[in-house]
């Protein structure tokens, strides 16, 4: 309960922020604010937004299953972003794993 507070607290903080330019937020800060609410605690636990390069949202995901999903669910993640945050330059969504979890498909032991 104390968390729902909290982060309604900060989804009517933030933005103000954002649109004042009272403090340099950058809209990935804000996605990274709101990511466990927009997708939910579980996609949460195993994604992160990692940068935005705009149009293009950079999000990690912990394996490759997650990283199907999240790809599948590409444009409703899309919405979702462009719900909470109407102003946002967000058009597209690239999946990835972790640089450590890339490599490893590709060792091969003696």
């Amino acid at each position: 309960m104390a968390l729902r507070l909290e982060m309604e607290q900060a989804k009517s903080i933030l933005p103000r922020l954002f649109q004042q330019d009272q403090r340099p937020l950058r809209e990935l800060d804000l996605i990274v604010a709101y990511w466990p609410e927009m997708v939910g605690p579980l996609v949460a636990k195993h994604s992160r937004p990692l940068r935005l390069e705009p149009p293009r949202l950079v999000i990690e995901a912990l394996d490759p299953d997650w990283l199907q999903l999240l790809a599948r669910m590409q444009e409703q993640l899309v919405s979702l972003v462009r719900k909470e945050l109407p102003q946002s330059a967000v058009r597209r969504i690239e999946f990835r794993l972790p640089e450590h979890k890339k490599d490893r498909g590709h060792r091969r032991t003696p």
